[in-house]
C-alpha cells in the first residue's frame, strides 16, 4: 500500500522551485530513507519550472507530495493548469535521447528515475494534472499488481486480504478512482464489481479498452448480482472471468492465477508472432548499387518495440534515388506498430513520384507537417532523414537524426545538417549538399551508435579511419561489432541502423573480411 510521507502547497512561480528544494532537503535530512535526494531535488526543480513556462493557461494551484510504497518512493505534483500536449508521449512511450527538444528537461528525468509519467486532468476525477517520478527503494522484484474495484469497503478489504500475500493490491471505491489508479500503477489484472453508485464496472472496462496503454490488462467481474439483464449487459464484453460473491480465498486465488497465466501465455504468443512479422517487414535494406554509389546496410534490433526503417524511392529511369531513413523510438510492441503506420504514411507521401523525386527538404517538410496535423502521428516521436542521390552529389535534409559522418583518408567530420523533430517546426528544413570524392565515405546512422549531441569517440574515429583499408561491407561489419560491444558495456538495448555510402569510382582492392579488434 502507498502512504503519504509529506505534502506541501506551492505558488505557481519560479521561486517555488527553490522553496520546494528546501522542503525536500529538510524532509530527507530527518527521514530514515536510505536514498540520495539529489535526483528528487533536480526533478522538483524541472517540474515546477515546466509548470511556469510551458503550461497554458498557467496553474493557480500546485501541490507537491512524497509517497512511499513497498518498492518505490514517488514524487508527485498536482496542478490545475492547462495540460501538456506531448509530455506523456515523450516520457512513457519513447526513448528520451532527443526529448530535450521539448525544453522540459525530460531526458534528465527519464535517465534518473525508474518511471516518469503524466496524467492529464481530463482523466482524473479532481480535474488536476498529475506528474509523477518514481525511484525504487527495494532490490526485491515487485509483485504483480492487481487493481481491486468495489464500493463495498468491507468486502473490498476482505478480498484484498485474500490477495495481498501473493500480489500488490491497489484498492479503489469507484470507477473514477480506479481509472486514475490504473494509469498510475499499470496493473496486470483488474477485479471489478459490476454494480456501483457512480458508474458501473462495464464503464471501467470500456474506458480501459479505449486506452492503448491499458488495453491488454486482464479483467474479471466480481459480483453478487442476480439481475439477468445487468449480467447479460456486463458479460457482452470480452472479460476474462466472472466471479460470484461470496467466494473463498482458495477459489479466488485459483481463478486469479489461471487468468494471469492464460493472459501471459496468449500475450507472449501473439507478441512473438507479430514481432517476427514486424521485424521482417521493417528490416532496413538497400541495393548494393545506388546509381553512382555503393552502399552497405547493417541493422541490429535486440528487443521488440521502436524501430528503424529505410525507404528507397526511385524515378522511372532509376538514374536518381531517394533514401528516407526514420527512427521511431519506443520500448514495446505498440511502438513497433506505430513504425508500420509511419512507414505507410511515408510510402503514401512518396507515391506518384515516378516522374520526379521531391527535393529532400520538401518531402521532409510534408512529413513533419503530418506530425502537426495527424492525430496518430502527433502521438509519436520519430526522427527522419531524407537523402537525395544524384550523380556524386547527396542532398540531405534532417529532422532530429544524428549528423552523418564524412570519412576521408585522414579525418572524420560531422556533416552540418540538422533540424527539429517532426511536428515541432516543419517549415524550417533545408537541404545541404555533400559531394563524395573517390576514397570518401559517408556514414548515416541512428542514435543507437552515437547520440545526436555526442562527440565522435576516439575509438570510433580510429575504426572509421582504419576502415579506409577495408571493403565497405567489412567496415559495416566492424561498425556493428563496435555498437554491440558498446551496448553490452553500457547495458543498453537500443536498435541501431548504419548506412554506408561511397562513390563507386573508389579504387577497391582485394580487401580482407577479417574484423578489426575492438580491444
Amino acid at each position: 500500500m502507498e502512504r503519504l510521507l509529506a505534502q506541501w502547497q506551492l505558488e505557481p512561480e519560479l521561486a517555488s522551485a527553490s522553496i520546494a528544494r528546501q522542503n525536500l532537503t529538510q524532509f530527507f535530512a530527518t527521514s530514515s530513507l536510505e536514498i540520495n535526494p539529489a535526483d528528487f531535488l533536480l526533478a522538483v526543480t524541472e517540474l515546477i519550472v515546466n509548470l511556469c513556462r510551458h503550461s497554458d493557461p498557467k496553474p493557480n494551484q500546485v501541490q507537491l507530495a512524497l509517497k512511499q510504497s513497498d518498492y518505490f518512493l514517488n514524487l508527485e505534483i498536482l496542478d490545475n493548469g492547462g495540460s501538456f500536449r506531448s509530455f506523456s508521449h515523450f516520457m512513457n512511450e519513447f526513448d528520451p535521447l532527443l526529448a530535450d527538444e521539448s525544453g522540459m528537461g525530460l531526458k534528465l528525468l527519464r535517465d534518473k528515475f525508474d518511471d516518469v509519467f503524466y496524467i492529464p486532468a481530463c482523466y482524473r476525477e479532481d480535474a488536476q494534472n498529475l506528474t509523477l517520478v518514481r525511484k525504487a527503494i527495494s532490490a526485491t522484484e515487485p509483485k504483480e499488481t492487481i487493481l481491486l474495484v468495489d464500493d463495498d469497503q468491507v468486502y473490498r478489504k476482505l478480498i484484498a486480504l485474500y490477495l495481498k500475500a501473493d500480489f500488490e493490491v491497489i484498492e479503489a471505491g469507484s470507477v473514477g478512482q480506479a481509472y486514475d489508479a490504473l494509469l498510475r500503477h499499470n496493473p496486470s489484472l483488474v477485479i471489478c464489481d459490476i454494480k456501483m453508485p457512480d458508474a458501473d464496472g462495464p464503464v471501467l472496462f470500456d474506458q480501459i479498452r479505449q486506452t492503448p496503454k491499458a488495453a491488454k490488462i486482464a479483467f474479471i467481474f466480481l459480483t453478487g448480482l442476480t439481475d439477468k439483464a445487468l449480467l447479460t449487459n456486463a458479460l457482452s464484453r470480452p472479460i476474462d472471468e466472472l466471479i460470484h460473491k461470496p467466494i473463498s480465498k482458495e477459489k479466488l486465488l485459483e481463478v486469479v492465477r489461471q487468468t494471469l497465466q492464460r493472459r501471459h501465455y496468449l500475450a507472449d504468443q501473439v507478441e512473438r508472432e507479430i514481432y517476427q512479422k514486424a521485424s521482417l517487414g521493417l528490416t532496413p535494406r538497400l541495393p548494393k548499387k545506388l546509381g553512382a554509389f555503393n552502399s552497405a546496410v547493417r541493422h541490429h534490433s535486440p528487443q521488440a518495440g521502436g524501430g528503424d526503417f529505410v525507404l528507397l524511392n526511385q524515378d522511372e529511369a532509376k538514374q536518381r534515388q531517394q533514401i528516407v531513413f526514420a527512427d521511431l523510438m519506443g520500448h514495446d510492441l505498440m511502438a513497433k506498430t506505430y513504425v508500420f503506420a509511419l512507414a505507410g504514411y511515408l510510402r503514401g507521401l512518396s507515391s506518384g513520384l515516378s516522374q520526379a523525386l521531391r527535393p529532400a527538404e520538401e518531402l521532409l517538410t510534408l512529413v513533419a507537417k503530418g506530425f502537426e496535423t495527424d492525430q496518430v502521428l502527433a502521438g509519436t516521436l520519430a526522427t527522419v532523414m531524407v537523402i537525395n542521390l544524384d550523380q556524386n552529389e547527396l542532398k540531405i535534409a534532417n529532422a532530429g537524426q544524428p549528423k552523418p559522418l564524412l570519412i576521408s583518408a585522414s579525418c572524420v567530420s560531422k556533416v552540418n545538417v540538422d533540424g527539429a523533430l517532426p511536428g515541432l517546426s516543419y517549415h524550417m528544413y533545408q537541404a545541404n549538399s555533400v559531394y563524395l570524392e573517390p576514397k570518401q565515405r559517408l556514414l548515416i546512422y541512428s542514435d543507437g551508435l552515437l547520440d545526436a549531441v555526442e562527440e565522435v569517440p576516439l575509438k570510433l574515429e580510429e575504426l572509421l579511419l582504419a576502415g579506409n583499408q577495408l571493403s565497405l561491407n567489412s567496415l559495416a561489419d566492424n561498425l556493428m561489432a563496435f555498437f554491440i560491444a558498446k551496448s553490452q558495456q553500457e547495458k543498453r538495448r537500443d536498435d541501431c541502423t548504419i548506412i554506408l555510402l561511397e562513390n563507386s569510382g573508389t579504387e577497391n582492392q582485394d580487401f580482407s573480411a577479417e574484423l578489426i579488434s575492438l580491444d
